[in-house]
Order: C-alpha cells, then sequence, then structure tokens
C-alpha cells in the first residue's frame, strides 16, 4: 500500500499558519486541497460555523476544535458547509445524448441480465441521480423492460436530504425536456402559484440515496455496477488521491462496466485496469 501524501503546508506562512492547520485537516478527511489564497472563501462559508461555536473568526474556530478536541463531532458540519454542491439536471448534455443512444445498449448486452445498476459517486442534491434514473426509465419501455437502480452518494449530509425529498426550485428543472417534466415530475405550489416539482414517486422509487466519503478505506456501495459517474470532482484533488480515488471506483465496475467523468477532468492515469473510449469515458477491463 502506498504511503500517504502529507499535505504541504509550506504555503501558509504568518497570518495564514492556523488556516494551514485547518486546510491540512480539510485534505486529510476529504481529500479537498485548499491554497492559502482559498482562505477568504473558507472564512464566508464558515460564518455559521462560528456563530454556533460563539467564536468571532477563522483563527478562533481553529483553535476550538483542536484545543477541546472537537474534531470528529464538528468534522460532518464543517464539510458540509465547504462542500460546494454545484450541480443540474442533464448536465453536460452530450454524454447524456451518448447514454441514451449507445451506452445503455451496450451496456445491455455486455452484462448478460436483465438489469443495471448506475451510481453518481457524488450526487450533491440528487438532479444527476433522478436525470438518470428518467433517461434510463426511457430506455427501459424502448428496450422491453428491465430492471434498474440510480444510487446516489455525497460527503454532504445535507445534499442527501434533500436529494431523498426529490423536490427542486422551478428554476432547477428548465434543463429537463418538457415531456420528460411532465411524465416525470409533479408542480407544486402555493395558492394557484407554482414554485417547486417534485420526482412522481414510480421515479423515486428507482433512486438510493445515502452519505459516503470518496476518501473511506472501503466503499459502502455494491460492487458489479453498470455505470458510475464522478463527475467534476477530481480536479479537486492531488493527483495521488485522484489515483486512489479511481482506484476504488475501479473495484466497484464490473468488467465491461463504464466510469464517466467531468469533460474538463484530466485523464485516468494507465495501470488501473481502465481503457478510454471516449473523451472522459472509461471501461473496465
Amino acid at each position: 500500500m502506498a504511503a500517504p501524501v502529507v499535505f504541504d503546508t509550506r504555503q501558509f506562512t504568518g497570518a495564514d499558519a492556523v488556516f494551514g492547520r485547518l486546510a491540512a485537516l480539510i485534505h486529510e478527511k476529504s481529500g479537498i486541497v485548499l491554497s492559502a489564497a482559498k482562505r477568504t472563501m473558507v472564512e464566508a462559508r464558515l460564518v455559521r460555523r462560528f456563530e454556533a461555536h460563539g467564536v468571532d473568526d477563522l483563527d478562533q474556530y481553529v483553535d476550538k476544535l483542536f484545543t477541546e478536541r472537537r474534531i470528529e463531532a464538528e468534522l460532518p458540519l464543517l464539510l458540509d458547509a465547504l462542500s460546494t454542491n454545484t450541480t443540474s439536471f442533464f448536465r453536460e448534455p452530450r454524454q447524456f445524448k451518448a447514454l441514451r443512444e449507445e451506452w445503455l445498449d451496450a451496456l445491455l448486452e455486455s452484462n448478460g441480465t436483465r438489469q443495471l445498476r448506475t451510481w453518481s459517486a457524488a450526487s450533491s442534491t440528487g438532479p444527476e441521480v433522478y436525470t438518470l434514473a428518467m433517461v434510463l426509465s426511457e430506455h427501459q419501455a424502448r428496450a422491453g423492460g428491465y430492471r434498474f437502480v440510480c444510487l446516489g452518494t455525497d460527503i454532504s449530509r445535507e445534499a442527501i436530504v434533500e436529494a431523498r425529498a426529490g423536490t427542486y426550485p422551478i428554476r432547477m428543472l428548465g434543463p429537463i425536456p418538457p415531456p420528460y417534466r411532465n411524465k416525470y415530475w409533479l408542480a407544486c405550489g402555493r395558492q394557484g402559484r407554482v414554485t417547486h416539482f417534485r420526482a412522481r414517486p414510480f421515479l423515486r422509487r428507482h433512486t438510493r440515496f445515502g452519505t459516503m466519503n470518496l476518501m473511506a478505506r472501503r466503499y459502502s456501495v455494491p460492487s458489479g455496477l453498470d455505470l458510475i459517474f464522478l463527475r467534476n470532482v477530481l480536479f479537486y484533488f492531488d493527483g495521488h488521491t485522484q489515483r486512489k480515488v479511481i482506484g476504488h471506483l475501479r473495484r466497484h465496475l464490473r468488467p465491461g462496466g463504464l466510469l464517466v467523468l467531468g469533460m474538463s477532468e484530466p485523464l485516468v492515469p494507465e495501470g488501473l485496469g481502465l481503457a478510454r473510449v471516449a473523451p472522459s469515458v472509461y471501461r473496465a477491463e
């Protein structure tokens, strides 16, 4: 087993030294790399945590975490506050077009069963999982019927609570084609005005959500999956962590299964049992 990479805190000097201690903790627990230039952003996101602990600034907050041994209890809330959770339905639509027109037929043919299992490994508040569920539901009707489940996990507990609820403000539904919106979503609102949409029960039955840290030694998801999405996440990690995470994901794919990354992310290193078959798409060997 490769030795863990020690987070380099040499960039954090003077007034940033305390922030460097927090950045090293975040890297150890989540893999996220924070530079000294991110201090202002981190402080803005942690204002509510400062208030919860009765402190005025980041230096006092970090001191309280370490001197009063509050790290274990605070860590989930800290990571929730720092998680970006940027997401949308049908994000990077070319990949979903390829999924509909090419990948799903090939995956069904190669796995030898009448079921498909997908996993969004950084699902945020859930739009990616519900997009997968809609696309698979449409394909299921055309392909003569099969079973499928769409799993979503995220490090943020708050995001997973929202994902399970499956309710989104009307502004987020824009990327969903109108036929899909009418078929899979229920309009909700007050006094005759639509403000939100909720996933219909028959769509939600195909989804599962849970919290999971990509830095965990073992992933609490099934193996033998057909399709894993991990998009727009790897660029938050250093090279060592990227390789570690991709290796974990590969062990949960069946041979012939696909790993789909974000279009702007780095290439998967060689030696991990994944062959590039399209931009940002890799097949498990």
